[in-house]
C-alpha cells in the first residue's frame, strides 16, 4: 500500500528523526507550529491593531507606573505590555489581553533576543508619545510564548 511504501522509502527516517528533536536545549518540547508568511502578517496586524485600540490605556498605565516607581529616571522608557496568555480574564474588562506596565530590564529578560539597545533609542526618540509596548502571543503546542516588541506607529525607513 501507499503507506507502506512511504514507510519503507524514508518516512521512517523522518519520523525517527523528528521524535528525537522534539526538545529544545532547556528540555521543553519544540513546538509542532511554526509561523509562515501569512501568519507573520496576520500576527502583526493583529498586535498593531489592538496597540491603536488601547493606545491611551498604555499611556494611562505608564503614567501611574511612573508614579509609583519615582526611581525610574524620566528619559528613561518604560515598557507597555499587551499580554494575550490571560485570555479570558483581560484588563481593560471586555478584552481578549491583559495590559500592564513593566520597568526595562524586567521587558529585557522575557524578551532577551529583542535588540533592545535599538528599540531603547527609538523610544527615547519618540519622547513617550507612542509607547513601545511587548505582546506576549501564546504559540500553539508550545509552553513558550513568543514575544513581539514594537510600536504601535511603524516609522518607515
Amino acid at each position: 500500500s501507499c503507506q507502506k511504501a512511504s514507510w519503507n522509502t524514508g518516512h521512517r527516517d523522518v519520523c525517527r528523526t523528528m521524535r528525537k528533536n522534539r526538545f529544545d536545549e532547556d528540555g521543553w518540547p519544540k513546538s509542532d507550529y511554526f509561523f509562515d508568511s501569512r501568519d507573520r502578517l496576520y500576527r502583526d496586524w493583529f498586535i498593531l491593531e489592538h496597540i491603536g485600540k488601547y493606545r491611551i490605556t498604555f499611556l494611562s498605565k505608564q503614567k501611574r507606573f511612573r508614579s509609583e516607581h519615582r526611581s525610574i529616571p524620566a528619559n528613561e522608557p518604560v515598557v507597555s505590555v499587551l499580554d494575550f496568555t490571560t485570555f479570558p480574564l483581560g484588563d481593560p474588562p471586555w478584552s481578549f489581553c491583559n495590559i500592564d506596565t513593566q520597568a526595562v530590564p524586567k521587558a529585557r529578560e522575557q524578551a532577551p533576543d529583542a535588540d533592545w539597545d535599538v528599540l531603547l533609542d527609538e523610544a527615547k526618540k519618540r519622547n513617550g508619545k507612542d509607547p513601545l509596548v511587548m505582546a506576549i502571543i501564546p504559540v500553539a503546542g508550545d509552553y513558550h510564548h513568543y514575544y513581539w516588541v514594537g510600536f504601535g506607529r511603524q516609522q518607515s525607513n
